[in-house]
């Protein structure tokens, strides 16, 4: 249960939540996306009312979220599986989809160039080919806590639920400051 919250964060800026396992912040993250419905006072998602959207129209908005267990397809590429954050972003149908048209040979150009550059941006190009089964579980996390479960850096706001999982404490800090996070 959350009562009277109140967050405002600043344009650009990365912030962080840490707290102690059982705090909230999960609920909190669920709360924000849209997952967990709002039963008193208003969601503002980039100065809209979100406060009656559905998770699944929360993306349109501009807000992805990531989630601690990150599932990816095996059998695809690592750059495949960061292509899979953008079916929510185009204009895609099955139509197109199966008979390949020229408009879904174009939207899937356009998602692998942007996918790419986006692992390229976080130092993970030379993994983009790889199978994801075949990568070391530490390259699969690694893909994971990047960008692999968000539509490859489009969002502008990602809520990302256990950037760093275990650890202690100053280690959780070390690895938050480490990404551009603000300590909270």
């Amino acid at each position: 249960i959350l009562k009277r919250v109140s967050l405002d964060f600043a344009a650009g800026a990365t912030s962080g939540l840490i707290g102690p396992n059982g705090a909230g912040k999960t609920t909190l993250l669920n709360y924000i996306c849209g997952i967990v419905p709002s039963v008193a006072g208003t969601r503002t998602i980039l100065g809209e009312d979100a406060t009656k959207l559905q998770p699944h129209n929360m993306i349109r908005a501009g807000l992805a979220r990531t989630f601690q267990g990150a599932q990816f397809v095996g059998e695809l590429s690592a750059v495949e599986n960061v292509m899979l954050g953008y079916h929510t972003r185009t204009p895609l149908n099955l139509f197109m989809a199966s008979f390949r048209t020229p408009g879904a040979r174009r939207l899937e150009s356009t998602a692998k160039t942007a996918a790419l550059a986006a692992m390229d941006r976080v130092g993970i190009a030379d993994l983009a080919d790889r199978q994801i089964s075949q990568l070391p579980f530490g390259d699969q996390k690694r893909n994971s806590l990047r960008i692999a479960d968000q539509p490859a850096g489009v969002s502008r706001i990602i809520a990302r639920d256990a950037c760093h999982r275990g650890g202690t404490t100053v280690g959780q800090r070390e690895a938050v400051a480490g990404q551009g996070l603000a300590q909270a």
